[in-house]
């Protein structure tokens, strides 16, 4: 809520996950809610936390105990770092990954910082690149 009590829009934030156990996960997440420099960009973005992998209900006895996180496998997230960080804009494209937290809030920072890449969005807007292009480049007669 707002300060008047009025509904936030926070539809445009994008996700931090944090992909590991808890006790790899917990200082990515403690210092995205810090008051510092890297705090005042998360705010930016949802933060969360999944596990790589989640047990098996009623396992076959020659079958794997665990299987994949659904979030994990259904939208392509890394889960072998200790932990895997991934940043995505409000629509989940990828901005960014970190294959873990060893440079710590300082790298992170450099992720959160980056400019996201503009890919057109449209088919028209597709078409006019490649006209375009194709207008720029043509051999012209001499």
């Amino acid at each position: 809520m707002g300060k008047d009590g009025d509904p936030v829009d926070d539809s445009g934030k994008g996700f931090i996950t944090a992909i590991g156990s808890k006790d790899e996960t917990e200082p990515v997440l403690r210092d995205l809610a810090s008051d510092g420099p890297l705090g005042e960009m998360a705010k930016q973005f949802w933060s969360t936390r999944i596990p790589p992998t989640v047990p098996v209900r009623n396992p076959k006895p020659d079958s794997p105990k665990t299987e994949p996180h659904w979030l994990v496998s259904s939208h392509h997230l890394p889960s072998d770092g200790h932990p895997s960080i991934v940043v995505q804009d409000s629509q989940g494209h990828e901005l960014g990954r970190l294959p873990d937290y060893s440079g710590g809030a300082e790298a992170l920072g450099r992720v959160l910082r980056r400019e996201p890449k503009q890919a057109p969005s449209t088919e028209l807007e597709i078409i006019v690149a490649i006209i375009s292009a194709a207008v720029l480049f043509w051999p012209r007669p001499h």
